[in-house]
């Protein structure tokens, strides 16, 4: 949308983002990587994923179980 020539405000406003902040540093962290996407970090792997994850929560807090025995 910058290229096209789309102003930082306008393309927060269609992306649904109220602050513009967000565009600016997406903008720069594109214009010195290349890239918006966050690098790999290190570390170990992550052993749930996103979804495993949301669902223990969900059955958490509705009481389905309540430790790990």
């Amino acid at each position: 949308m910058l290229e096209r020539g789309f102003a930082v405000r306008e393309i927060a406003a269609k992306i649904g983002y109220e602050s513009h902040t967000i565009i600016v540093k997406l903008k720069k962290k594109y214009a010195k990587t290349g890239r918006v996407k966050d690098k790999p970090r290190l570390g170990q792997p992550r052993m749930l994923n996103e979804h495993n994850e949301r669902t223990i929560i969900r059955r958490l807090a509705n009481g389905e179980c309540s430790n790990a025995i």
